[in-house]
């Protein structure tokens, strides 16, 4: 299995909120593949930093992108599509 830097969770964890239009904790961990603990920490980072909204509907919280999330999701997929372009691995 392949090594994932923190930069590159914080992008599964942003893509996976991207394209649910908003998500919850268990999807979150199914899909970016991350555990609980570790999910809890960097949520609460991206909720700081502006890269995630979160909004409780009928009782159950929902994790939505914001527009920096999108922006830094965008600039991050075309450091990462460069980057591979020069066969670079990140």
């Amino acid at each position: 299995m392949a090594y994932r830097t923190n930069v590159r969770i914080v992008a599964d964890i942003l893509n996976v909120a991207y394209s649910a239009e908003g998500t919850n904790v268990t999807n979150i961990i199914r899909k970016a593949n991350i555990s609980y603990n570790r999910l809890k920490q960097i949520l609460d980072i991206l909720i700081t930093k502006g890269l995630i909204e979160l909004e409780n509907v009928e009782g159950n919280n929902r994790y939505i992108i914001s527009e920096k999330g999108k922006k830094f999701l965008d600039v991050y997929t075309d450091f990462y599509d460069m980057a591979e372009a020069f066969g670079l691995k990140l």
